[in-house]
């Protein structure tokens, strides 16, 4: 229930303390059961931790990594957000403002565009 209730765009996404919060709140409001409420609250912990720690561990090689051998400068509009793609300019949006976006708009989204444009990774300097 809970992960289809952040899919369906219900409230704003926000910083993990916040997602916690919202969650908490929905259990006592709704009576939801504990166990999916930990499990969610852990997965947010959890992840959030994980990226953190593989930061830790594997930078600065990690930004330097070009597995796919792209050359093409991401266009401007992949830092900005100022596009006509609709799904593009809500998830650069959402992450300028947040520092954050669901996985599935990171992998399903921004990612594949780079995959599929043969873009690099990171932006060139």
């Amino acid at each position: 229930m809970l992960a289809s209730h952040a899919r369906s765009g219900a409230g704003s996404p926000g910083l993990p303390r916040e997602v916690i919060a919202a969650v908490l709140g929905a259990w006592k409001k709704y009576d939801l059961d504990l166990s999916d409420v930990e499990g969610f609250i852990r997965q947010i912990l959890g992840w959030r931790e994980f990226v953190r720690g593989m930061y830790y561990l594997d930078m600065p090689k990690m930004a330097q990594e070009n597995y796919y051998d792209h050359r093409r400068a991401l266009p401007k509009w992949y830092w900005d957000g100022q596009t006509q793609m609709a799904c593009m300019k809500d998830a650069i949006g959402q992450t300028l403002k947040y520092g954050y976006a669901h996985h599935i708009q990171r992998l399903d989204g921004d990612r594949k565009l780079c995959i599929v444009g043969a873009d690099p990774p990171k932006r060139s300097v």
